[in-house]
């Protein structure tokens, strides 16, 4: 284990589930969303750090070549829309926390519905990230 640095994944999920979300072992990543999942209601970061760093999170999964990783960011996705914690950031602020270096988490997730080779199985990663989507809306967390 590494000691902390100033980044975001390090500042709200700690420095080893930082590093196991960007390891090369797949089932480290998956493992490292999993974790967060499980444990999101500890997390003691600010409702704008937590949005922040689950969309972070979230568009790295979206660019993983393991189908899971993905969908266990959704899962951690998920804990964030539900958490009363975000309740005080309005929709037009939460759509503008979204952005990431890797771009807007809205639109990666729309980018993946299109993604070719998927099925109409609702556990396929485009039938998910278009879940997550509908979610962000029915939460209240995002508006049309």
């Amino acid at each position: 284990s590494r000691p902390a640095n100033d980044s975001l994944l390090d500042r709200v999920f700690g420095p080893m589930v930082h590093d196991a979300m960007i390891s090369q072992q797949w089932r480290d990543r998956w493992q490292a969303h999993i974790y967060i999942s499980r444990r999101f209601s500890g997390l003691g970061a600010s409702a704008g750090e937590l949005v922040q760093a689950v969309s972070q999170a979230t568009c790295m999964a979206t660019r993983d070549k393991m189908p899971k990783v993905f969908l266990a960011s959704l899962s951690l996705l998920d804990e964030l829309l539900s958490d009363a914690r975000v309740d005080e950031i309005g929709p037009e602020d939460f759509l503008a926390l979204l952005q990431t270096e890797e771009g807007n988490m809205i639109s990666l997730l729309l980018d993946q519905t299109d993604v070719g080779g998927g099925s109409s199985n609702s556990t396929s990663p485009q039938q998910a990230a278009a879940g997550a989507l509908c979610s962000c809306v029915l939460h209240g967390r995002i508006s049309l």
